[in-house]
């Protein structure tokens, strides 16, 4: 359940993290969307998912593991059975948002919905890009 200052607490942890570059295991796509998560609902929806990586490659072979034992095909399915999948155009802020990139080690990339724009972690900090059709939305409550 989202706390009651939920949307503070997302623009806490943002700006806290706003200028942290993109590092495996401690700050990549997954991590930060799980700690976005826990900054509105003190909770995180995928602890035992992060950090057992340092590299793309290791990071990629952690996940194909995970996904195997827990009987996953992808992390989209993953996140869908622990994240209701929401199906609109324009998700509400705070929701978590996928964006599917094949050259990625999951094959999509994380981030938050803050309005009409993602924050995304990148190689240079957050950073804000807008929403695209085919992102993949799921609801945080």
């Amino acid at each position: 359940m989202k706390r009651d200052d939920w949307s503070n607490k997302l623009n806490e942890y943002i700006d806290d993290v706003r200028d942290l570059r993109f590092q495996w295991g401690a700050n990549d796509c997954l991590t930060f969307a799980n700690t976005a998560h826990e900054a509105m609902t003190g909770e995180q929806f995928a602890a035992d998912w992060c950090g057992g990586y340092k590299t793309a490659y290791t990071a990629k072979k952690w996940y194909a593991d995970l996904l195997e034992k827990q009987g996953f095909a992808t992390i989209i399915d993953a996140i869908d059975a622990r994240l209701e999948r929401l199906d609109v155009v324009l998700p509400p802020r705070g929701s978590i948002v996928g964006r599917v990139d094949a050259s990625g080690v999951t094959e999509v990339a994380l981030g938050v919905c803050i309005g009409e724009t993602v924050a995304f972690i990148s190689r240079e900090g957050v950073v804000f890009l807008p929403v695209q059709d085919g992102d993949i939305f799921w609801a945080v409550d």
